[in-house]
């Protein structure tokens, strides 16, 4: 059996779209089942599947991150894909998936957790602290309000003025370096984050090592000016850009502030842990 699984509450899967993919993939995926995961969940999936059924998924790395944490604390049975439909699309990206579809089951073994206020969870992309976990908890805020929601906007804000830098303790692999005046310290396990900034450009998710990335700065408009390197990885070249490879990770801020793991979002994080 062939199943397309969407989230109908999601802003971009409309009727129209899900009719698009449809017809986009009858031949690979014919007499395609239709399934709600905002109505049944993927647990009531699952326990239809064989081992021989196929499932695409309509969605981002949001809904990447969602199946990961299913396929790791469920026994999850038949053939899994992804077809982008979201926000942000960096696991695509990273694995340079072909027209926006790729096969999620050879990723989804041996991924990295994150623990942070007590909770633990799988990440596929990256786990986000500093700039980029405010920035996502700054969204959530301007979308319960009703507000458009501009990522960009909101980083060079935080950058340029509402952002505290911290001192930051990390310890990688039972070594420990101390930072000030830390803006990021982002755990990578792909190389892309934050809908394409390419964060850590040697980064093998493939691989036994998650890579942490560090910045610290200054000056807030250099230091705006260096993030803006991101998106084609040129930041590494900075001195105040570190990265470190290893299993495991542990960053401690002085001052707790927002994290993001994959787009989702732990508030008031003073420390968190990651581990692959």
């Amino acid at each position: 059996m062939n199943y397309l699984a969407y989230n109908k509450l999601a802003g971009q899967v409309t009727d129209e779209k899900i009719q698009e993919i449809l017809k986009k993939f009858e031949d690979r995926f014919p007499d395609m089942q239709l399934i709600d995961k905002s109505v049944t969940g993927l647990e009531f999936l699952n326990e239809r599947l064989s081992d021989d059924d196929n499932v695409l998924l309509i969605g981002g790395d949001g809904t990447v991150n969602v199946f990961a944490n299913e396929w790791n604390t469920t026994k999850v049975k038949g053939n899994w894909y992804i077809y982008s439909a979201g926000t942000g699309n960096d696991f695509l990206n990273d694995i340079e998936a072909q027209d926006g579809f790729g096969y999620l089951n050879p990723y989804m073994d041996n991924l990295p957790q994150v623990t942070a206020n007590g909770i633990t969870k799988y990440f596929v992309n990256n786990v986000g602290f500093g700039i980029d976990g405010d920035c996502c908890v700054v969204a959530e805020q301007n979308k319960a309000k009703g507000k458009k929601v501009n990522y960009t906007s909101i980083v060079i804000g935080l950058i340029l003025g509402k952002f505290r830098k911290r001192k930051a303790r990390v310890v990688i692999d039972g070594k420990e370096y101390n930072f000030k005046r830390v803006f990021l310290a982002a755990t990578m396990n792909g190389r892309y984050y934050g809908g394409g900034m390419k964060s850590a450009p040697n980064q093998d998710r493939a691989s036994d090592k998650i890579s942490l990335v560090v910045m610290t700065g200054v000056s807030r408009l250099v230091t705006l000016i260096k993030f803006t390197k991101i998106f084609t990885g040129d930041h590494v070249k900075y001195k105040n850009v570190h990265i470190f490879e290893g299993k495991s990770v542990e960053v401690e801020f002085d001052r707790p502030c927002g994290l993001q793991y994959d787009g989702e979002v732990i508030m008031d994080v003073k420390s968190y842990k990651a581990k692959k």
